[in-house]
């Protein structure tokens, strides 16, 4: 995980690093923790959202997926998460 925050942070804009993780991801698992982690290096709230229902299906650890909701300002982007998701409201 730390090889590839290192090279996410390397991508300067968001889009890049949106790009860089959708590929990366694919087909990997990983733990809510670890999305909390990369969620935090993307700058806008609807790429966290998009990065975040994408990597969704690869959360090892699914009873613990609120704790991504610490990388959200906004409640909107939380109830739009859970609502892709199916996820009860956790607030």
């Amino acid at each position: 995980m730390e090889r590839f925050l290192y090279s996410l942070n390397l991508r300067r804009f968001d889009n890049d690093k949106v790009y860089f993780t959708r590929r990366v991801l694919a087909n990997k698992s990983l733990y809510a923790k670890d999305l909390l982690e990369i969620l935090n290096n993307i700058t806008f709230g609807h790429n966290k959202v998009g990065v975040a229902d994408l990597a969704y299906e690869s959360v090892v650890d699914k009873r613990s997926f609120h704790v991504v909701y610490d990388a959200f300002r906004f409640q909107t982007s939380i109830r739009q998460l859970e609502k892709s998701n199916n996820e009860d409201t956790w607030f």
